[in-house]
């Protein structure tokens, strides 16, 4: 997919918040602007006080240098990230907020752990909701960001569309963490409009419009609705598309540690959900339960092994180091997943083209 270039319409504005900004700062009376340099992590950290969420700095090849534009109107944090070195840092989310954030320029990978949750690029926009699991943020040099962090709304006094059952999935997503990755020229539009009414708010005072809160529910609103319609757009492939970023975690936990067959209960405490909670979200999102994605990856990765198997290897090498124990079980659930028995996989990997392997170059295994 081509990445977009940010509209004209939101540089403007973005340059307008962090102009205003320097000259508000610079003055006896910054009023709601904040900004904060640094040139070096507890500096940094410090900058990033201002934000809702925890930070912990980790470390980087070289000293983390940049600025930090704030403004914050009713309840709404607006932040303009610029830093001019690698950095990677802990973020634990304050789950009373909604994140949006736009990158503007520079490229960001977001962890849980060794699992990559996401990768962002310049034109990227993403929503993150979590409750207070840990992710390391690792941001590249010249990276420049827009952040706002919305307050979730103590009451719900809107609905998200629920045809097709979509209120009910971006529900699971909101209740069990969201980190969702998309390109909007919408969403553009979007902040552009905040950073505009933002700066006529900082610099004329008052609510001619009567906004109050209503800014902070209306971004939550189109927050939950952009995942709604990224769970209906990409519902057809039922492994893309929005997730709960608990379900992400446990699914990159069974992936990373399918040889050694790790326990439902092991899988659940990774993801930091009950077992009940864990086969719910399987269920939903992915059509089985946490079980049968296992046994699916677990024959999966075997598979993958007897096709790249070497000179010398047997099923039961394989089957073996793929925790299999009982091997008249694991060759009868091969045969009805694949078709076919584990050894002629291992047959087909080592036969010259064309014809079948000589009784020489046959390797020999048990099923």
């Amino acid at each position: 997919m081509s990445r977009s270039v940010t509209s004209p319409l939101l540089l403007q504005a973005i340059d307008r918040f962090v102009l205003l900004a320097r000259e508000r700062t610079a003055s006896s009376d910054p009023g709601p602007f904040k900004r904060r340099s640094f040139g070096n992590s507890g500096e940094y950290l410090a900058a990033l006080g201002v934000n809702p969420h925890g930070f912990r700095a980790l470390p980087a090849p070289e000293s983390p240098r940049g600025t930090i534009h704030a403004l914050s109107i009713d309840g709404v944090l607006i932040e303009h990230v610029l830093a001019e070195t690698p950095s990677e840092i802990e973020v634990t989310s304050n789950p009373k907020y909604m994140s949006v954030r736009y990158f503007i320029s520079g490229g960001c990978t977001i962890r849980f752990r060794d699992s990559i949750i996401a990768v962002c690029e310049a034109g990227d926009c993403i929503f993150r909701i979590a409750k207070n699991l840990p992710t390391r943020q690792a941001s590249t040099a010249n990276f420049s960001a827009l952040v706002v962090n919305v307050p979730v709304p103590s009451k719900r006094r809107f609905s998200i569309d629920a045809r097709d059952d979509i209120e009910r999935r971006v529900r699971y997503c909101l209740d069990d963490d969201c980190i969702a990755v998309c390109q909007s020229k919408l969403w553009e539009v979007h902040l552009a409009y905040v950073l505009d009414h933002a700066l006529q708010r900082a610099v004329f005072g008052g609510d001619p419009a009567g906004t109050g809160e209503v800014l902070g529910e209306f971004l939550y609103l189109l927050g939950c609705q952009e995942l709604a319609a990224q769970v209906k757009s990409r519902g057809k492939d039922p492994l893309q598309g929005i997730v709960p970023l608990k379900l992400k975690i446990a699914e990159n936990f069974v992936a990373a540690n399918a040889a050694r067959a790790p326990s439902i209960e092991e899988i659940a405490a990774e993801a930091k959900l009950s077992v009940r909670n864990l086969h719910t979200l399987f269920v939903r999102f992915r059509g089985m339960s946490p079980g049968a994605f296992l046994r699916e990856r677990r024959l999966t990765g075997v598979h993958a092994a007897l096709l790249g198997a070497e000179t010398g290897a047997t099923v039961l090498d394989i089957a073996t180091a793929w925790n299999y124990r009982n091997f008249g079980n694991f060759a009868a659930a091969y045969r009805k997943r694949f078709g076919e028995l584990p050894s002629q996989t291992l047959d087909r990997r080592i036969a010259p083209p064309g014809g079948q392997a000589s009784t020489g170059e046959r390797i020999h295994q048990r099923d």
